[in-house]
């Protein structure tokens, strides 16, 4: 429905209600939070890093629900929500969230140079060697 919305025109106060009340809906599904957050860093301008944060977080929470099965995009949950909450993290300078949400991006793609570049400059700013790759 929201990406309908948005298609259609709808100001953007609206989709984000229509998101959000899908989640409130379905709180395992974290489709509509990513939808959100993506927003937040890839459309509005200036990006707002801090909202994006926060509906990313709150989506990197959520393991993927194994009891669902339409409509489901794994992506989501396994790559796509660490991927931008760890790019998110490192403009809020919350650094330890950040670099646990690339490791786990890293997991689906362990050779991405995005990524690996990314996870050093989380290492960098906290002290650790650059290609340290220690969960903790």
């Amino acid at each position: 429905m929201g990406r309908n919305a948005r298609r259609l025109g709808q100001s953007w106060p609206d989709v984000q209600q229509i998101y959000l009340s899908a989640h409130a809906y379905l709180p395992q599904r974290v489709e509509p939070l990513y939808a959100v957050g993506h927003y937040y860093y890839h459309e509005e301008w200036p990006r707002n890093y801090q909202l994006a944060f926060l509906f990313l977080h709150r989506a990197s929470m959520f393991p993927f629900p194994t009891n669902l099965r339409l409509f489901l995009d794994k992506t989501v949950y396994d790559f796509k929500v660490p991927d931008l909450l760890g790019i998110a993290a490192y403009y809020t300078h919350d650094n330890d969230v950040g670099r646990v949400q690339v490791l786990k991006a890293l997991k689906i793609r362990p050779r991405d140079k995005r990524l690996l570049k990314n996870l050093g400059f989380f290492n960098q700013r906290m002290g650790r060697k650059v290609n340290d790759m220690t969960p903790a």
